[in-house]
């Protein structure tokens, strides 16, 4: 058999991009994982494969969360003789890599950062959906309209300003640009 596993990425959501791309090879069954960080259907692929089956992905962050989650993905493959072929790196699990150490860093650095990345937006996606807001959070309004009360005062140095109202001499600036602006 052949499987195309794809999962919901941050910026793959509807999986239309993976899809594009696995749909190239021959594929008999289509395996989607709904959320990036749940590995179900992934689990329950892995259960069920067989010696010669094949797998293919769209990359390594695609398969796997973690290089952790990777080695034991790929340790399960093996034990089943089976195959996965990752599409943007070029790889296929039974074929020895031809890169040379500087290559193999470089393409695992990567793997991990992306890894990274991709749960850092998954879980401010998930605050956001319970509405908690995520940034930096805003100076109090009370404080910056007391700041720049002062400092259009004249009456005060802008060490004066930021030790009476915390607000930074930067976020003065930006606050009396942003008035600028709203003035045009």
């Amino acid at each position: 058999m052949n499987y195309a596993y794809i999962r919901c990425l941050p910026s793959d959501r509807d999986m239309a991009a993976q899809k594009e791309t696995l749909g190239t090879h021959p594929i008999d069954e289509w395996v989607r994982e709904e959320e990036y960080q749940i590995n179900e259907a992934l689990d329950a692929l892995l259960e069920r494969l067989e010696a010669g089956d094949v797998i293919y992905v769209h990359s390594l962050a695609a398969l796997a969360h973690s290089p952790a989650h990777l080695m034991a993905v790929l340790e399960q493959v093996s034990e089943k003789k089976a195959v996965i072929r990752f599409h943007r790196e070029e790889i296929d699990s039974e074929q020895p890599l031809s890169l040379n150490l500087e290559q193999m860093v470089r393409m695992f650095t990567e793997f991990q950062s992306e890894t990274v990345s991709l749960a850092t937006k998954t879980g401010i996606d998930r605050a956001r959906e319970k509405g908690v807001s995520t940034g930096r959070p805003r100076k109090k309004d009370k404080n910056v309209r007391e700041a720049l009360r002062m400092y259009r005062s004249n009456l005060y140095t802008l060490a004066e300003i930021r030790e009476k109202t915390n607000i930074s001499k930067t976020t003065l600036y930006r606050y009396l640009a942003l008035e600028k602006d709203g003035d045009e």
